[in-house]
């Protein structure tokens, strides 16, 4: 890759940041949830698949038609009053499609780490799901500090904390709600 398409390439992704880093949090965060509720209630891996499945084609829509929509609302929001623009007067709006789509690829990306090793039906599958879904959460963070000034141990530890708080809330939920019903 020569020096140009490598600046292009960054600026793509420094366009897409949010989308992407949003996406791809959300979509490991709300997968493994539904895997973390569904281990904590004690079900079989069946219902991981069928839930988990649901959950990444469902919420992965749902959030790439959302930030279109939130997208093309701030467009509209912008050319009424031009002034309010984040890169002032005169800059055109982000592309509520292309917002979108990296946003929904983001999330079925990262939101499938926790389904894998149900997939592949290993053996210890839960505690595979936790590393990997672990893992991505940093990848996640670290990715994100090549564009911040945050260092990216920083930024990698901060995502899996964030994640490993919902995802042990999760687990709290099933295991609560799986011994009531």
């Amino acid at each position: 890759m020569n020096g140009a398409s490598a600046v292009r390439l960054h600026g793509f992704f420094r366009y897409h940041l949010r989308d992407m880093v949003y996406g791809a949090f959300d979509g490991a965060v709300t997968t493994f949830a539904v895997v973390a509720g569904v281990q904590g209630a004690g079900l079989p891996a069946s219902i991981i698949l069928i839930l988990g499945t649901a959950n990444l084609i469902a919420d992965g829509i749902s959030m790439a038609l959302g930030n279109f929509s939130g997208t093309q609302a701030e467009n509209e929001a912008q050319a009424l009053a031009p002034e309010t623009a984040p890169d002032g007067p005169g800059r055109l709006g982000r592309n509520p499609a292309s917002a979108a789509a990296m946003t929904f690829a983001a999330f079925v990306v990262a939101g499938i780490v926790p389904l894998l090793p149900f997939i592949a039906a290993l053996e210890d599958a839960w505690t595979v799901a936790i590393l990997a879904t672990g893992c991505a959460f940093f990848a996640i963070g670290a990715l994100k500090s090549i564009f911040t000034a945050q260092h990216w141990y920083w930024a990698g530890a901060q995502t899996l904390a964030i994640g490993a708080i919902a995802a042990g809330a999760a687990w709290l939920a099933g295991r609560l709600v799986g011994h009531i019903v």
